[in-house]
């Protein structure tokens, strides 16, 4: 019988540790919040960045087979699509990282309070 108390205490000692505080319960509703919003801002950046890359290629491939300078200008504008890609990227990888981050910093703030 003592034995079984101690098992059913210890069961609720550790039930009463994996059970989080209200702030807890905040901060990581507002992390998962963050990571949801951060993984659509990196979707709709790779697929612009993606749709960049098509039409700079198409442009690239029209070049070759165009020639002359209406083939330089039709290179340079792929290039040029090409460079836009990676900016849009880069941008939407720091827009979910800032996101995160900020995130992070939100749910520090209820757990210090």
């Amino acid at each position: 019988m003592f034995r079984h108390a101690v098992v059913a205490a210890l069961a609720l000692a550790a039930l009463g540790a994996c059970q989080k505080s209200p702030e807890q319960q905040q901060a990581a509703s507002i992390k998962s919040a963050a990571d949801d919003q951060a993984k659509q801002i990196e979707d709709k950046a790779s697929a612009q960045a993606k749709a960049l890359n098509d039409q700079a290629a198409a442009l690239r491939a029209k070049a070759k087979e165009t020639g002359g300078y209406t083939g330089e200008r039709l290179k340079v504008q792929g290039d040029a699509l090409a460079q836009e890609a990676a900016i849009v990227a880069k941008q939407g990888r720091a827009q979910a990282a800032a996101t995160r981050e900020t995130a992070a910093a939100q749910a520090k703030t209820l757990a210090s309070r």
